[in-house]
Order: C-alpha cells, then structure tokens, then sequence
C-alpha cells in the first residue's frame, strides 16, 4: 500500500503549489483587465494586435500560447520517492 500523504508532509508541498497559483491569478486579473474589459466595453469595430497578425501569417507562432496555456509558464516536475522510477 503506497504512502498516506499527511498534513505535516503537505506543508512542504504547499508553498511552490501556493507561488504557482497566485503567479496564474495575476495572470488572469492582468488578461481580465488589459484585454477582456476593454473589447466587452466598446462598441467600436475592433482591430488585432499586430501580434496576432503575425500569429496568422507564420502559423508555427500558434504553438507558443497554446503551450503557455496548455503547459503553463513554469511546468511541474513530481519528485517523490513513491513515484520513483523502475528500472
């Protein structure tokens, strides 16, 4: 049977899990507020960043936000003597 994971061991997990989340809190509020409010309060017609053009002209670009998104900025790497690789 495999290690209970206590409160105690926990602990020493929880603050990188803790620097993760606020780092991608901030990045949310910072998309909310630079990008999202700004193209839902005007009613003028909008035009994309020249970015996003760029995006469009060199698709191997569209790789780099899909994998910010989909890895993250700082992807995890599990260390754990329970999950310790067989050879």
């Amino acid at each position: 049977m495999g290690k209970r994971l206590t409160l105690f061991r926990y602990a020493g997990l929880a603050q990188p899990f803790d620097e993760h989340l606020a780092m991608r809190e901030r990045l949310q509020v910072l998309a909310q507020n630079r990008i999202v409010q700004p193209v839902l309060s005007t009613s003028q017609p909008l035009q994309a960043p020249w970015a996003v053009g760029l995006f469009n002209k060199l698709p191997i670009l569209q790789r780099i936000p899909a994998r910010i998104v989909g890895v993250g900025v700082r992807p995890e790497h599990v260390k754990s003597p329970v999950a310790a690789p067989t050879a």
